[in-house]
């Protein structure tokens, strides 16, 4: 008996040409879901790190507007101050201090010093979070300078009480003790002058559009 092979027939090379097409199917198909997969998994990865930069980023914006708005409170409080303390020191150093000059004076000075004081702890409290160790330490000696004029000038209120209110429309403040009062303040000023440049000029910089974006770039 021959070893021949017998021909295949027809049903059994159908049911092959069937098998390879369904394995060709499955393969296509799972090649596809893997790319559909890997396609999501990529978004969703691009997704996450997308949400933490646009958070940052707004986060950013929010502190540096709120930064601003407290920059331009502080500023505007402490020119105010030092305005009206050199304005003080002025006229006490003059011996312009009739009631009718001084008086207005003293109660502009007061508000500006009550205004600053009464925001100390909120831009103290600000600048430790947002301005920085050293920022913080230049306002906290701005403000203890202006504590220490304040104190000076304060030791001049027997006088101012004796021109506001005694019946005597010449009455001035004792020059030699307005003198003295004003020799130890004007230190005092100087250092919250020259301090609060310093600091707003820095802040100033640190505010800039330019730096901000930087932290991203």
């Amino acid at each position: 008996m021959s070893n021949s092979v017998l021909p295949s027939s027809p049903s059994d090379q159908s049911n092959q040409v069937a098998s390879s097409t369904l394995a060709k199917s499955i393969a296509i198909s799972i090649k596809e879901q893997a790319i559909v997969w890997l396609v999501g998994f990529i978004i969703g990865i691009l997704s996450l790190f997308s949400s933490k930069i646009t958070e940052s980023i707004r986060f950013a914006i929010n502190s540096a507007d709120l930064g601003s708005k407290n920059y331009e409170q502080l500023a505007m409080d402490l020119s105010d101050f030092i305005f009206h303390a050199e304005l003080i020191e002025e006229f006490i150093k003059h011996d312009w201090t009739t009631e009718k000059s001084l008086k207005p004076l003293v109660m502009e000075y007061n508000s500006s010093v009550s205004q600053l004081r009464k925001r100390e702890y909120v831009y103290l409290a600000w600048s430790d979070r947002y301005w920085g160790k050293d920022r913080t330490e230049t306002l906290q000696e701005i403000m203890a300078s202006v504590k220490q004029f304040d104190t000076q000038i304060h030791t001049l209120n027997d006088e101012f009480q004796k021109v506001f209110f005694l019946d005597d429309s010449g009455k001035k403040v004792d020059p030699t003790l307005g003198k003295q009062a004003i020799e130890l303040a004007h230190p005092f000023l100087d250092k919250v002058r020259t301090r609060t440049e310093k600091l707003l000029i820095d802040l100033a910089g640190s505010l800039k559009p330019s730096t901000i974006l930087s932290y991203f770039l």
